[in-house]
Order: C-alpha cells, then structure tokens, then sequence
C-alpha cells in the first residue's frame, strides 16, 4: 500500500534517494505500522520525534491504512 510521508528539521536526512522533499509517496507492506515506516526509512527509534497522522498526534505502535498521510519532525519545546 501507499502513505504520503512528510519529514521536517533533522528528519529531512532519512529521504529516500531520489526524492525531494517535504512529501513523498512511500510503499509499505499491507499490515505495516508507524513503526515499519520508520524502520524502511532507517530513522533510529531513539531519536526524539512527534509524529502526526491524518493531522493528529499519532504513536509509533499505530497501525496505517492506504493513502494516510504521516508527517514526522523534531518535538517543539519552549517555555
């Protein structure tokens, strides 16, 4: 199935080869997850991310359908 993925700030490092960013098309297996996406996208899992789904915070364990759209950039902080 397809996903539109987003990457912004230091994810912009993990785009595919020959893509430009900020979206692109990506391919995952039928049963994939936030999870799997990150994995195909070699982002290390202990590097601090948000991550928001269809427009909505979103957890690396969640599950994705056709066509989500995923986007993915550095946690904001301030005070």
């Amino acid at each position: 199935m397809k996903v539109e993925v987003k990457l912004f700030g230091i994810f912009c490092d993990f785009f595919p080869p020959g893509t430009k960013g900020p979206g692109f098309w990506l391919d995952v297996e039928e049963e994939a997850g936030l999870k799997e996406v990150m994995s195909k996208l070699k982002i290390p899992e202990d590097l601090p991310k948000s991550i928001i789904l269809n427009g909505r915070v979103a957890k690396e364990n969640q599950s994705i359908q056709e066509g989500d759209v995923i986007a993915i950039f550095t946690p904001i902080t301030g005070g």
